[in-house]
């Protein structure tokens, strides 16, 4: 029942990740336009978020899949699969940014396929880790199931789905009020938020 669960669990949210996948696609224009985006710097949000919002469900998958690890006493495999994708990233970041070795010079685009591919190797990894374990089964296990876990994950995840909403709904907000002075308070705000995270490692 366990293993059903969290197969349950990983399925769900990988569905919605999808369904905002599709609906971050649509609305790229209008959300970045609110929040700063213009003429000049839309192509390359465009440029960034379409392959980010294509990888988004991988990224969800891997994240989920991380929790369920740790829930069976397993923290090593998410922390070295955080550590591998990192350095990665860092290898594949300046060689596809700034077209190194025989690689085109892709700019922003290469950064988020840097990302792509990292967490397309990181699914990989991932999803071989979890049938080594035997955590995944098949999702076909019936409609009454199937509704009684996802209606079980919904009571329970709910209350910290709130939670995890007032974060980036307050950015969201601050940085849309920041936008209405240009896209360099914009860009100032962003960079500012990138050093308090850095500052609170370890805290």
């Amino acid at each position: 029942q366990s293993r059903e669960i969290a197969t349950t669990g990983i399925m769900l949210t990988t569905f919605f990740a999808i369904l905002l996948s599709i609906l971050g696609l649509c609305t790229i224009p209008s959300l970045f336009g609110l929040l700063g985006g213009d003429e000049v710097t839309m192509p390359y949000i465009k440029d960034y978020m379409i392959i980010t919002y294509i990888g988004f469900p991988m990224f969800v998958f891997q994240l989920v899949s991380s929790f369920v690890a740790r829930s069976v006493g397993n923290s090593k495999i998410p922390a070295r699969l955080m550590i591998f994708s990192a350095i990665i990233n860092i290898i594949l970041d300046p060689i596809l940014i700034f077209g190194m070795a025989g690689f085109p010079r892709l700019g922003i685009e290469g950064a988020a396929i840097a990302t792509f591919i990292t967490r397309l190797i990181c699914l990989a990894i991932t999803v071989k880790y979890l049938i080594e374990i035997k955590i995944l089964v098949s999702p076909l296990m019936g409609w009454k199931k199937l509704v009684d876990y996802v209606g079980s994950i919904m009571k329970y995840a709910s209350p910290s789905l709130l939670a995890h909403l007032i974060f980036p709904l307050s950015t969201f907000i601050l940085t849309y009020l920041v936008a209405q002075y240009g896209p360099e308070a914009t860009a100032a705000f962003g960079i500012a938020n990138k050093v308090e995270s850095l500052m609170l490692i370890g805290i």
